[in-house]
């Protein structure tokens, strides 16, 4: 229903990691390209969905579903939502 874009390398003020804001915000599903942030923010209350076909993402990730076009996000969405 929302799309946020979080910018959490924080010029001023204090910092928060990526998991930080999921949880603050209540993220139910998590689009990101870097493995890290995928397993930092995976819970079994929040899906995460790798985006891409990039050198540093090309790991199997356990329980995150790959998606390598917009499509299979889209797709990969309404799985987890059944909508």
């Amino acid at each position: 229903q929302k799309v946020f874009f979080a910018n959490h390398y924080a010029i001023e003020g204090k910092s928060k990691s990526k998991r930080e804001i999921c949880d603050q915000i209540g993220i139910e599903i998590l689009i990101d390209d870097l493995p890290k942030y995928a397993l930092e923010c995976a819970t079994p209350f929040r899906k995460v969905i790798i985006y891409g076909e990039y050198p540093w993402n090309r790991v199997i990730l356990p329980g995150i579903i790959r998606a390598s076009t917009w499509k299979d996000v889209v797709e990969a969405i309404r799985e987890y939502t059944g909508r």
